[in-house]
């Protein structure tokens, strides 16, 4: 295992790996440049891809049983992506295994997460993506340009709207980006296509917020026009 830098993405969104665990299958999408590397392989010794959970963490600082606990029981527990699995491998980003002082019950607490493997990255814990971005999924669009109600779509199963009452719609046709960015505050931004106000709507029905570009300040190659 070793940290990796580069300015460089050499992932495209293209790319994607099905992974389960239990009854779920995770799509995940390959990070060549990810700041961490498991030299993990199958029973054919074939790279094999794994999830692991990331600790983010400051040098000098004092990990006990009491803050795993904390950060299992406030952060972990309430994100419904998370699955116990994850705990296997944990990372410890942030901090080398000499400036980071674990303290013993706290290996206690990570035998109960079942976790078989420890690392150490050292980096800065606040800034986990260098120059660049980790895509970490892909949502889907749906009925694309029909942006008024997208329960009435076929297609796809309409996504919960997070910030809603339980009946409000989560609006299109770029619903599954302004959803993504509701539902996880993990996630720094997603993309959506907006010619008629299928990004703001969405986010403003979502509660949050929306940049729609300058036209002809991105490059449009096969996108078909709607609006003028």
């Amino acid at each position: 295992m070793s940290p990796q830098a580069t300015s460089e993405v050499t992932t495209t969104i293209d790319e994607e790996v099905r992974l389960g665990v239990g009854n779920v299958e995770y799509v995940l999408i390959p990070n060549k440049d990810s700041f961490v590397k498991f030299d993990h392989v199958d029973d054919n010794n074939n790279p094999e891809p794994i999830l692991f959970l990331v600790y983010p963490t400051k040098e000098g600082q004092t990990i006990s049983q009491e803050t795993l606990y904390k950060f299992r029981a406030k952060v972990l527990d309430h994100d419904d992506v998370f699955q116990p699995a994850f705990s296997n491998y944990v990372v410890f980003y942030g901090s080398s295994e000499q400036t980071l002082r674990i303290a013993p019950d706290a290996y206690e607490e990570l035998a109960k997460w079942n976790t078989r493997k420890t690392i150490f990255v050292e980096g800065d814990s606040s800034r986990q993506v260098p120059p660049g971005a980790i895509i970490v999924g892909k949502v889907k669009l749906q009925v694309m340009i029909v942006r008024e109600e997208p329960v009435e779509a076929v297609e796809f199963t309409d996504p919960f709207n997070p910030r809603g009452d339980g009946y409000q719609v989560p609006s299109g046709s770029s619903s599954g980006s302004a959803n993504a960015i509701g539902s996880y505050d993990w996630l720094d931004l997603c993309l959506g296509s907006d010619t008629n106000g299928s990004v703001r709507k969405p986010a403003h029905y979502n509660g949050c917020h929306t940049i729609r570009p300058t036209t002809g300040i991105m490059n449009t190659d096969g996108v078909v026009g709607f609006s003028p």
